[in-house]
């Protein structure tokens, strides 16, 4: 089943091992047409008044005027939304967000979600999805950064993980490390090329497309080379990790000290989003300061929490509650728990188990249904659905050829016998 991570950053949907589709948090007016995501982006300096990015942040207000029949954040959220539909391709997503959200602001998302004509059929906190990947401490911590906040979420780690509290550390957030970054290099251009990129807007939104791909340069090195395009020509000017690092001071000690705090007992685990993780010199300050060694998390990690847990997550029939507790790895699991895997085949109500090591003999599906075709069995530890047909059933909601590998959270259809595989907890 696919995920849909919704931060006000954007929307990535995926699989939990590839990027299906990705959507910045930003919608601009363009004439008298709306315009979301990287479109609504690349229009956000050029026409700064028509342009907008706070409403995930602040879901439940009001536009100060109507922009192209939206008069509400909800309605620019919901445009966003709609325009994942064709990319979702009507298949049930598990929805992943984050703990910031208010209840109030919970409550318009599934409403949103649920017009938009997205068929959601879970719904888990951000942070916990990615710690249940990762072996834990019994005091845990996950960092996020939004456009306008950064998020600490307390974690109850080792072998059952519960949310235990979500706090605004420092804001704004991301938008912050953008205008950091902004003038440093601005700065750095005028200094040694004498070209000044905030000079026409033209430039400025130029300059403004570049800064992400800038952060990765200068996340990975002590300094870098800038390149900026103005018209024929491309200027250039080195920037310093340190330069950007001091006018990031303040929000950076007031991370660190909020992590030192609810890091307590140690030993913690911390974890930090490819977000939180791809602000240059945070990590290094976080560690300086507190001790703790940081996780940098990739940034499917939330949707292979999920697609992992599937589950508990997504309930045919139950509704969406919202989960915030799942199953997790204590700190020196053995081996045998640390590899995360389905146990169980579930059909119906009833699961049956699955071959658990290569000597095993392999599960007809026969014995699940009369006439279900194929088994599952175990190669080299993984798990494999095998038959002799051709063309093999519906996995995750595509057609497969078989032999074909399979792992926890999976769905298989057989003409609409479904077979779920799960991990039954000892």
């Amino acid at each position: 089943m696919n995920v849909l991570e919704i931060n006000d950053t954007g929307l990535l949907l995926s699989n939990g091992t590839q990027v299906l589709a990705e959507s910045p948090g930003f919608a601009a007016l363009d004439g008298k047409t709306l315009q979301v995501g990287a479109i609504a982006r690349a229009r956000s300096r050029l026409d700064p008044r028509r342009t907008f990015n706070r409403y995930w942040y602040q879901l439940e207000t009001m536009l100060p005027a109507p922009v192209a029949g939206a008069r509400s954040h909800a309605d620019l959220a919901y445009a966003q939304l709609q325009s994942l539909r064709d990319a979702a391709g009507g298949l049930p997503l598990m929805l992943a967000v984050p703990g910031s959200l208010t209840r109030e602001q919970l409550s318009i998302l599934l409403g949103l979600v649920d017009a938009s004509g997205l068929k959601a059929e879970g719904l888990v906190d951000t942070a916990v999805a990615a710690a249940s990947q990762v072996e834990t401490d019994a005091t845990c911590l996950h960092l996020d950064v939004e456009l306008h906040r950064f998020v600490l979420t307390v974690i109850e780690g080792g072998a059952s993980l519960s949310r235990v509290r979500v706090e605004e550390i420092s804001k704004p957030g991301l938008t912050k490390v953008w205008d950091a970054l902004s003038r440093v290099a601005a700065l750095a251009f005028v200094q040694q090329t004498r070209f000044d990129p905030l000079h026409t807007a033209g430039t400025e939104q130029t300059m403004f497309d570049a800064l992400p791909a800038w952060l990765n340069l200068l996340g990975g090195a002590p300094s870098a080379v800038l390149e900026l395009a103005s018209g024929a020509r491309t200027h250039r000017a080195s920037v310093s990790r340190d330069d950007l690092v001091k006018s990031l001071q303040e929000p950076f000690e007031d991370i660190a000290a909020a992590i030192d705090q609810h890091g307590r007992p140690r030993p913690a685990t911390l974890m930090l989003s490819a977000r939180a993780a791809a602000v240059p010199g945070l990590v290094e300050h976080i560690e300086h300061v507190t001790g703790i060694a940081a996780l940098r998390l990739d940034a499917l990690a939330p949707a292979r929490g999920a697609r992992a847990h599937s589950v508990r997550i997504a309930v045919p029939g139950a509704g969406l509650a919202y989960v915030t507790r799942l199953p997790g790895i204590p700190r020196g699991a053995d081996s045998a728990h640390e590899a995360v895997g389905p146990t169980h085949v579930l059909i119906g109500d009833y699961a049956v188990a699955l071959p658990r090591n290569d000597a095993d003999p392999a599960l007809a599906l026969e014995r699940l249904r009369p006439g279900l075709p194929g088994s599952l069995r175990r190669i080299e530890g993984r798990l494999w659905l095998d038959g002799s047909q051709e063309a093999g059933p519906l996995l995750n909601g595509k057609p497969v050829r078989l032999p074909v590998r399979v792992g926890l959270g999976d769905r298989i259809d057989f003409s609409g016998v479904v077979l779920r595989l799960i991990e039954v907890m000892p």
